[in-house]
């Protein structure tokens, strides 16, 4: 769900893989973008990646048991996800 900007999705369909130290995510405007992943035993995180097209992306969130939660800054956008595992 979009939270701010004026962007080409308000709500966006996204998909999230981890594996081991890499979150791989696609949506509208980036498509199997991969960050480096390093929950803390909270199952907290923050990560920020600046590719070298200089998208930049800030993800903050926790997962906590099936479920992630996170705000995402992808200027000038902002999201918030809330991804169940399927």
């Amino acid at each position: 769900m979009l939270t701010k900007g004026s962007c080409p999705a308000a709500v966006d369909d996204v998909s999230v893989t981890i594996h081991g130290e890499t979150l791989t995510f696609t949506n509208s405007a980036l498509k199997k973008y991969v960050i480096g992943f390093f929950a803390r035993q909270d199952g907290s995180f923050d990560e920020i990646h600046t590719d070298v097209d200089g998208d930049t992306v800030h993800v903050v969130g926790r997962i906590v048991g099936d479920v992630i939660e996170a705000d995402v800054n992808n200027p000038p956008c902002e999201y918030h996800w809330h991804l169940k595992k399927q």
